[in-house]
C-alpha cells in the first residue's frame, strides 16, 4: 500500500513541476519553459526542429504583412547544403531561392535577394547600387567586382562620393578587347588611365594613350639639387635628361651617363644667357666647344642654289639685316652673305675655301686665291714676288736697239713683253708680274737716256 502512495504522490509531483514551466491556454499566449510567456508563443530555452529527410524550412513566422523563414537544407559532403534566412511577402512561394545561405561545409555565405539592394549599417536606400555600406569596410584579400561578364563591354569600379559633382573614383574597364584601369573623378572626361595591356601604356588626362606614357596638359617633376626632374632612357641608365640645378640656377637639357655630368644645354642663367656645353655663358648664347654644326638648312635667297645653314637675323624693322652662313654642294663652296630682307635675291657676298682654299668676293667662282668681283679700296696693298727687274742693268743683258723698239711698235702695236689692250681686257693684269715688267721698261729707258746723253756731250765736244 505504502509502495502504491509513493508512485501517485511522485506522479502528482511531477505534473505539478510540469505545470508551473510550461503554459497551454485554450487563448491567449502560449509558453514553453516559462510561466508568463510575453507573446503568442514564448521559449524560454533551446527551440529545436528536427526533419526526417531532407527539407527546406524548420521554422516559419508569418505576420499580416510578410513571413519569416528559418531552415536548413539537409545533406552531408557538399556545399549546396545549409543554414538559410529568408524573408518575403505573404503572397511569395516561400523556397525556390534562399537569399541569406550558410554553408558550414565550404564556409560560404550567399546573399541572393531577386530584387532590391543589400543594405548593412543604415536603414536608408539610396538606389545607387545592390549593395550599400554606411561606415568602413576591411579587406584581408582581394576585392572583385564583376559587371556584364563575358560581354564586349565590361566596367566596374570602386570611388567615394563626397557630394554631387564632388567624387573619385578608381576602377577597370573592358571595351572590345581593350581592357584599362582609370582614376577619374565625377563628370571628368580625361582621366589617369593604366593600359595593363601586353603595350603597357600610361595615360593622364587621356583614355586613349597611344605611346608608353602620354600626359594631355601640363607635367610637373621634382628631382633635387643634384638630379634631374626626368630621364628618357632605352633600358639603361643613360639617355636624354632634363632637369634643374637649383644651387647653380641652371636648367638642363641634355644627355647623360654615369661618367659624364649632364651639362649639354644651360638655359635661363645670368639674365636669360644660354649656354651649350657650359654651365657659367657670359653672352646670350655661349658654346663650350666653339663648334656649330648642321645637316640642312634653309634657303637665304630666291632663285639661286644657295642653302642656308645658319642664319643671324636682326627683327623689329620691314627690311630686317640678315646674316647668311651656307654651304653650295655644286659647285662645292662655303659663303658667307649680308643682305636684308628686301633683297635677299642679291648674289652671294663672300665664297670661302672653294676650289682648294680660293676666295670670292661677289663671285661664285673664284679662279685664284682671291677674286674680287668690284672694286678694292685699300690704304696699302703688299705683293710677294719671286725676282725682280735689276737684271736690265747686269753687262750680260742685251738691251734691244731703239729700231728694234720702233719695229716692235710699228708691228704689234704695243712694247715688247707687255700684254696687249685685247689680253688686258680679256684676261687682266697679275700686279706683281706687271710693276717688274713696267720697271723693266723703265730701266730700259733709263739706259736709252744715258746713252743719248753722252751722245750729246760727244757732239757738243766735237763742236769745239
Amino acid at each position: 500500500m505504502k509502495r502504491i502512495l509513493y508512485i501517485i504522490t511522485l506522479i502528482a509531483i511531477t505534473q505539478l513541476s510540469k505545470a508551473q514551466s510550461n503554459v497551454f491556454p485554450d487563448i491567449g499566449n502560449v509558453g514553453v519553459g516559462t510561466t508568463g510567456p510575453q507573446s503568442k508563443l514564448h521559449v524560454q530555452s533551446n527551440l529545436q526542429s528536427n526533419t526526417a529527410s531532407r527539407g527546406y524550412s524548420a521554422a516559419t513566422f508569418q505576420g499580416n504583412d510578410g513571413i519569416l523563414t528559418i531552415g536548413q537544407l539537409l545533406g552531408l559532403g557538399s556545399d549546396n547544403y545549409g543554414m538559410w534566412l529568408q524573408s518575403q511577402s505573404s503572397s511569395e512561394t516561400v523556397h525556390p531561392y534562399f537569399p541569406l545561405t550558410l554553408q558550414p561545409i565550404g564556409g560560404n555565405t550567399i546573399i541572393n535577394p531577386s530584387t532590391g539592394n543589400v543594405v548593412i549599417g543604415t536603414t536608408t536606400v539610396n538606389n545607387l547600387g545592390r549593395f550599400q555600406v554606411n561606415g568602413g569596410a576591411y579587406f584581408n584579400s582581394d576585392i572583385r567586382l564583376l559587371t556584364g561578364v563575358n560581354t564586349a563591354d565590361v566596367s566596374y569600379g570602386v570611388g567615394k562620393e563626397l557630394s554631387e559633382g564632388n567624387s573619385a573614383f578608381f576602377g577597370w574597364r573592358y571595351n572590345s578587347g581593350n581592357p584599362y584601369a582609370f582614376i577619374t573623378t565625377y563628370g571628368e572626361t580625361t582621366p589617369l588611365t593604366l593600359m595593363p595591356d601586353a603595350e603597357g601604356k600610361v595615360g593622364i588626362g587621356t583614355s586613349s594613350p597611344f605611346t608608353k606614357f602620354h600626359s594631355y596638359g601640363s607635367l610637373f617633376t621634382v628631382g633635387n639639387e643634384s638630379t634631374y626632374s626626368a630621364l628618357f632612357s632605352n633600358n639603361s641608365n643613360k639617355g636624354v635628361v632634363i632637369g634643374y640645378d637649383t644651387t647653380n640656377d641652371i636648367g638642363h637639357i641634355g644627355s647623360i651617363n654615369p661618367s659624364v655630368k649632364w651639362t649639354d644645354l644651360a638655359l635661363n642663367v645670368n639674365g636669360g644667357n644660354v649656354g651649350i656645353g657650359a654651365t657659367s655663358p657670359s653672352q646670350k648664347l655661349t658654346v663650350d666647344t666653339r663648334q656649330i654644326s648642321a645637316n640642312s638648312g634653309v634657303p637665304a635667297n630666291v632663285g639661286t642654289n644657295q642653302n642656308g645653314i645658319m642664319r643671324l637675323q636682326v627683327d623689329g624693322n620691314s627690311w630686317g639685316e640678315i646674316l647668311d652662313f651656307g654651304m653650295n654642294v655644286l659647285p662645292s663652296y662655303a659663303w658667307l652673305q649680308a643682305t636684308n630682307r628686301g633683297n635677299l635675291g642679291i648674289n652671294y657676298s663672300l665664297s670661302l675655301n672653294p676650289n682648294g682654299g680660293n676666295v670670292g668676293i661677289g663671285t661664285t667662282t673664284p679662279d685664284s686665291k682671291l677674286a674680287v668681283n668690284g672694286t678694292i679700296h685699300s690704304k696699302e696693298v703688299k705683293v710677294d714676288m719671286t725676282g725682280w727687274s735689276d737684271f736690265v742693268f747686269k753687262k750680260e743683258y742685251n738691251l734691244p736697239t731703239l729700231e728694234e723698239v720702233e719695229k716692235h711698235i710699228a708691228e704689234k702695236g704695243h712694247l715688247e713683253n707687255i700684254p696687249s689692250e685685247e689680253e688686258v681686257l680679256r684676261y687682266g693684269i697679275n700686279l706683281g708680274e706687271m710693276n717688274a715688267k713696267l720697271l723693266q721698261k723703265i730701266e730700259e729707258l733709263t739706259l736709252y737716256v744715258i746713252e743719248m746723253k753722252k751722245e750729246i756731250t760727244t757732239l757738243k765736244e766735237n763742236k769745239k
